[in-house]
Formats: C-alpha cells, structure tokens, sequence
C-alpha cells in the first residue's frame, strides 16, 4: 500500500525514451493523493526534489494516476503520468482521461502505461 512520505520509483512505459530522456527513471517522494472520492484515490502526487523539463512544462511533481478500473495503490502498478509545475487542489484537478491537460495551465500528459514500485528499506 501507498503512502504518503513513502519513496517510489517510476520508469517505463510505452514512450519511456522520451519523457526518461534517456535515464532508467524517476524517484520521488508521495507528498499527498487527489481524491476522488472518500474510498477512491484518484491521483499520487510525487515529488521528485528538483526540475525537470519534460515536454513544454518544467516541474518538480509528477501526478501518477491508476491505469486499470478497480486497481487500486499497491506496492507497485501501471499508471498515466502527468508533470505538474505544481501540485493542483482538489478542486483545479479536473483533467478526466478523455482529454489531455493544457500545458498552458502548467500540466502535460507524458505516459500511459509507466511502472512504478515503493521502494522499502
């Protein structure tokens, strides 16, 4: 199970060449989760500690989100990947999977199928 301060590393992916540029993956922190509902968490946002320049944003959060209905935060999964310049409110969190978030508005969709795996000490 997620939880929030835990480490996770996240690679892969179809497009993994690209939004990796060219390293094995990403480490970060879970600082907090976008709820959907009170029993559903809808998105992991991870801190990565510093930028990173991946498409038309530049961010230190990357907002993991479950690929597969039902799935739910285990210590590892699929998920879709977006780099946010920062960390949306409940509230501004409105991208619904059928259409990709507006760099304009600091998120851009990146993968749709990365791993990730909290990593345990």
């Amino acid at each position: 199970m997620v939880g929030i301060g835990d480490k996770i590393f996240i690679t892969g992916g179809y497009d993994f060449a690209e939004w990796l540029m060219g390293g094995e993956g990403y480490t970060g922190e879970a600082v907090g989760f976008l709820s959907e509902s009170d029993d559903q968490k809808k998105g992991l946002v991870l801190d990565l500690g510093s930028e990173v320049t991946i498409g038309k944003v530049t961010g230190r959060y990357l907002i993991l989100s479950l690929r597969y209905v039902g799935a739910t935060w285990e210590d590892e999964g699929i998920v879709h990947v977006v780099i946010a310049a920062s960390i949306p409110d409940d509230a501004g969190w409105t991208w619904d999977f059928q259409t990709e978030p507006d760099p304009e508005q600091g998120f851009e969709w990146v993968e749709a199928a990365a791993s990730y795996k909290v990593i345990r000490k």
